[in-house]
């Protein structure tokens, strides 16, 4: 197998988008390239891949597919400045994991778990993040950053920046185990023995407690960590010490042995203990007053080692009461208004400009996702949307007008005066329309005969957004069908007419999973 189609293989994903990076050429102050991203809604070819190898461009592949499904994940590790790559190579293969390396683009690490095959993109999202955990890695970013999209409604996944950019000369290449370069015709060679069937990679495990450190069960992965490893100063260890004193509260109560335990922890880290004096008048101190603590989750020690679907089932861990989203992204699609794409918790939520700048609205919208909005201050709510501009990242949007909307009903119109009335809903399984109640649903892959048998220039991205902008919802079900159709106000003054047909079940097989 040649290099571009051995390394579009094992870096393909979403097949109807991409992105792409371009370097400026400076660097931040935290040592990353500065550069702009763009999202475009187009095919990804082999064409593009070659390009990315060839330095024309680089390219960015969404991990997660049409069918949510991923054949990679990533933990993309943003360290820069005084990095070395070999540290975390070295706890990887002391813990026997099938993890592959690359540099990236800034400088960092992307590492890869390599599919041979594909999984549920919820799965690669679930066991990347224990991997992390335990890898010191947890505040790093992983790929796929959703657990579902739907591509039918606009909703696409986030893209990361593949290896081998202009391949000959690239700093994005895979590391072998002593930090040397794997070129890129040597790839397929050094990847083979990292390629995980779907079988095994739910047999990667970390493994498992022993007799000894039963105990630390019901701990906060964090805190797990702690009492095992020791925290050097300068990395956080007093704040690492305060979570275990939290911990040793909850364990103990206040007139327990907390504090001999804390003692206990601080005493095993040997070298990079705090003088026993020390703890007593700092992080003992600090826990000694009459209110209930709380861990200290957003310190960047505890951030490295967190895992907070684990965390909150723990007997010690921070209990729902504690639990808040995490945002994974935020996209904003450049419409006439613009939309955004909001994902907390892998979960991705569609909004307008006004959905999300009031919390009422934010709120209702998020719990039709089963996210659980907790009501900011007005002060706080502003500093968190500012948050959320500073981490936005743009997707080729279509610019429609009013003489666009037009057209579209003009379309829209023909598209109905063209098919067939059903009697009943059962009907759209093949080529027709039911109406109902004030609206028309029909099968997506109806329209799509009609718009090539049209000619017209939109394509079908551009349409799907345009029916969602007239109202128009992608349903799973009805109440006396299953399966997938658009839903559609029958807002345009449109005569359907009835036509004499006859159904035939039998002659019209019906796959719900093929739009």
């Amino acid at each position: 197998m040649s290099s571009l189609n051995f390394f579009s293989k094992l870096f393909g994903g979403l097949t109807s988008a991409y992105g792409t990076y371009e370097l400026s050429g400076a660097r931040r102050s935290d040592g990353k390239a500065e550069g702009r991203a763009l999202t475009k809604k187009a095919d990804v070819t082999l064409e593009l891949f070659q390009k990315h190898l060839n330095g024309e461009l680089s390219l960015g592949i969404v991990p997660i597919m049409k069918d949510n499904n991923c054949k990679w994940g990533c933990i993309d590790v943003d360290e820069y400045d005084g990095f070395d790559p070999l540290n975390i190579i070295h706890k990887i293969r002391n813990l026997k994991l099938p993890l592959f390396p690359y540099r990236s683009k800034s400088g960092g690490l992307h590492i890869f778990l390599h599919i041979n095959g594909v999984v549920p993109a919820t799965d690669m999202i679930d066991k990347l993040t224990k991997l992390a955990s335990r890898l010191g890695l947890a505040d790093c970013e992983i790929f796929p950053k959703q657990r579902t999209i739907n591509v039918e409604l606009g909703t696409i996944g986030n893209w990361l920046n593949l290896p081998y950019q202009n391949a000959e000369m690239t700093t994005r290449h895979a590391i072998d185990d002593t930090g040397q370069s794997i070129p890129i015709e040597k790839l397929e060679e050094a990847v083979q023995s990292f390629l995980v069937t779907p079988e095994d990679f739910y047999k990667i495990e970390l493994e498992e407690l022993n007799d000894e450190d039963k105990e630390f069960a019901d701990y906060p992965p964090c805190v797990q960590n702690f009492v095992k490893n020791a925290v050097k100063p300068g990395d956080g260890r007093n704040e690492a010490l305060f979570n275990v004193g939290v911990c040793m509260l909850k364990k103990h109560g206040k007139d327990g042995a907390w504090e001999d335990e804390l003692g206990e922890v601080n005493k095993s880290w040997g070298d990079d203990k705090i003088d026993p004096k020390e703890l007593k008048i700092t992080v003992i101190k600090s826990l000694s007053g009459d209110k209930d603590y709380n861990y200290k989750c957003s310190s960047p020690i505890a951030k490295k080692y967190c895992d907070q679907a684990a965390c909150v089932k723990r007997k010690l861990g921070i209990g729902k009461k504690d639990y808040n989203f995490h945002v994974d992204s935020f996209q904003k699609i450049s419409t006439k208004p613009p939309k955004y794409i909001l994902t907390i918790d892998k979960k991705p939520v569609r909004l307008t400009g006004q959905q999300l700048c009031q919390q009422q609205l934010l709120k209702t919208e998020l719990f039709d996702c089963d996210i659980v909005w907790k009501t900011m201050k007005t002060e706080e709510f502003g500093l968190w949307l500012n948050y959320l501009k500073s981490i936005q990242t743009a997707v080729e949007g279509y610019d429609f007008t009013d003489d666009d909307k037009d057209e579209f009903d003009y379309l829209f119109r023909n598209f109905i005066d063209d098919s067939q009335l059903a009697d009943d809903i059962t009907q759209t399984q093949t080529d027709y329309v039911f109406e109902e109640e004030g609206y028309l649903f029909f099968r997506a892959e109806l329209f799509k005969k009609f718009l090539k048998k049209d000619g017209n220039n939109l394509k079908p991205f551009e349409v799907k957004e345009l029916l969602i902008d007239n109202g128009a919802e992608y349903i799973r079900q009805h109440k006396e069908y299953k399966g997938r159709l658009w839903k559609i106000p029958k807002r345009i003054k449109i005569d359907v007419k009835e036509r004499n047909v006859s159904f035939n079940q039998q002659s019209a097989p019906f796959d719900p999973d093929s739009q």
